[in-house]
Formats: structure tokens, sequence, C-alpha cells
């Protein structure tokens, strides 16, 4: 398959070439999907507030 490609399209592939290769792009955005390429999102409190049962002040950090 590797080959192929190659043969198609070089080693160099454009989007206007990754368009054309629907099961590719599904594979890719499925990847994202699952594992995001961003581990943790970090928000910071802008109140005292309670989550959980745990008080989070302000200012304080969160991982989401």
């Amino acid at each position: 398959m590797t080959v192929q490609v190659i043969e198609t399209y070089g080693t160099d592939i454009t989007d206007r070439e990754l368009a054309a290769m629907p099961y590719t792009t599904a594979i890719v955005k499925e990847t994202l999907r699952q594992k995001g390429i961003v581990s943790h999102v970090w928000r910071k409190a802008l109140v005292d507030i309670e989550l959980g049962g745990y008080r989070i002040p302000k200012a304080g950090l969160l991982s989401t």
C-alpha cells in the first residue's frame, strides 16, 4: 500500500491528495478522536467553588 501511494503521489502529499484518500483521512480523524494531541487542558477557577465535595479556591488550577 505504501509503495502504491508513493508511486501515485510521490513522497510529498498535499491536502489535495489527502482529500482523494478518504480511508486515510478517516484513520487520522479517528486516531485524533481517541487520543488527542493535548493530554491535559488546565483551567483556572474564577471564584471559590465546591466541586464533587472538594473545595477549589479562586485561581486554583484544574486539569480536564
